[in-house]
């Protein structure tokens, strides 16, 4: 005779086998069709460990979207942008709504601006347009221009310890200022030869008052002392496999020593360690389009921001936006 108990039990079994082969085939179905492995679609939902995690994006504000926006930077949990072919200033706050905008009239409006930089209760902007840095006040009035006549063409600023570094393309050289726009002094030069640059990008100053350039079209990033002496090039020399600086843009530093670089070229932010070796690159921007099933990317990065909640913001010059990550 047959046990009723044990043939009903085995017909749970065969049940529960076929739903298991049902839910495999759906779930591998839908990955061939998307052409998307189970790996890449963990490395797009899973965040590999030490990858930032994307928040939002900012487009623009106003009723006016982004036209090739240069650089971000965060001052008092406000967003600044340098809208550079809108000729703008423009504000947000900490989530991302726009706020304000100045520099687009009067005396003082900008062309192309590029860079941004805070001192105390001013703000710094370099221009590309017109040539020239000018001065705001915090709420956006202008007051003037800085070092004016001293500098050809600014590309970059930063402010650290009463010092302003000036990275000005016209002359392929680092100028430092005093507070009061005095020069101190300048190093660099056009070439290729160690200790030049051949038309940088950015620069950054350290705590520790190591000046770091982004030596775009030479693909590395120079060290140097805030005396001007060279102490190393990085060459972005990786653990990856994916070769060494492609025209790198950008730089920040996180809270743990780690050099963040926007890539134009390979169009993703690379993570370079205190040894002087990128660890990582990544290149995700916005969440999957699940209409056209295409993966967002990065598309040429142009700076890199990381203010002191651990916040990424990337720059991007491609698609007109501001990309902003937790680190």
């Amino acid at each position: 005779m047959v046990d009723l108990n044990e043939k009903v039990t085995l017909n749970r079994v065969l049940n529960a086998a076929l739903i298991i082969v049902l839910l495999e085939l759906l779930i591998f179905g839908w990955w061939y069709f998307s052409r998307k492995s189970p790996r890449d679609w963990l490395a797009e939902y899973v965040p590999a460990k030490g990858q930032p995690r994307y928040l939002y994006s900012i487009y623009g504000g106003n009723g006016i979207n982004f036209r090739r926006p240069s650089h971000t930077v965060v001052r008092d949990n406000k967003i600044f942008v340098a809208d550079t072919n809108n000729g703008r200033i423009a504000v947000f706050n900490y989530t991302g709504r726009y706020l304000s905008e100045f520099g687009t009239a009067g005396r003082g409006k900008l062309v192309y601006p590029v860079s941004i930089s805070f001192s105390d209760n001013k703000i710094l902007v370099a221009d590309v347009g017109t040539k020239k840095i000018h001065v705001y006040d915090i709420k956006g009035k202008f007051t003037g221009y800085f070092a004016e006549g001293l500098i050809i063409e600014p590309c970059s600023i930063f402010y650290r310890d009463k010092r302003f570094f000036v990275l000005d393309k016209g002359t392929m050289q680092v100028l430092v200022f005093d507070i009061n726009g005095k020069k101190i002094r300048s190093f660099g030069g056009k070439g290729m030869a160690p200790g030049e640059f051949y038309y940088p990008y950015s620069i950054y100053v350290t705590d520790d008052n190591k000046v770091y350039v982004a030596d775009s079209n030479n693909n590395r990033i120079q060290v140097f002392s805030s005396q001007g002496l060279l102490i190393q090039i990085l060459t972005g020399h990786d653990l990856l496999g994916e070769g060494k600086y492609s025209v790198p843009r950008g730089i920040a530093f996180d809270g743990e020593g780690n050099l963040f670089t926007a890539e134009g070229l390979i169009n993703s932010i690379s993570i370079t360690n205190r040894e002087g070796s990128v660890t990582r690159r990544f290149r995700n921007a916005e969440p999957q389009n699940w209409n056209s099933r295409v993966n967002d990317t990065i598309n040429l990065p142009t700076s890199v921001f990381i203010d002191n909640r651990g916040r990424l913001y990337v720059t991007e010059f491609g698609k007109s936006r501001v990309l902003v990550y937790e680190i």
